[in-house]
């Protein structure tokens, strides 16, 4: 049920889907949720500024229904770790935004997980 959207300035890598999935494992790991509830979409060569620069930058949006507040930081540590290595994004060059949200406000399966 999480998901980790990300939006970038730079081209996807030629291993994208090794990159995705390997972030997909280190969120799942932090929020003790299984790989296969994850969902990983990746958005490359759009038109970003950062800073007043062209320079290699990323949005990023994680959502997951609740679990996240008291892992945040873990979470962002990951993903800039991730997008620096796989992607050359300096982790100054990424905003990241959290948000946790209810089962029934989630759905899946044609139907919420209320």
């Amino acid at each position: 049920m999480p998901v980790i959207k990300i939006q970038t300035s730079v081209a996807a890598p030629a291993d994208a889907s090794v990159m995705l999935l390997a972030l997909a494992a280190a969120i799942a790991e932090i929020l003790g949720k299984s790989p296969q509830k994850m969902m990983t979409v990746l958005e490359p060569n759009i038109a970003m500024t950062f800073a007043e620069t062209t320079e290699p930058t990323a949005f990023v949006e994680v959502k997951s229904v609740g679990q996240m507040g008291d892992k945040a930081s873990l979470i962002c540590a990951a993903i800039c770790e991730h997008l620096s290595r796989s992607l050359g994004i300096a982790p100054d060059h990424v905003y990241i935004e959290l948000a946790d949200t209810t089962a029934p406000m989630w759905g899946w399966n044609g139907k919420t997980l209320a």
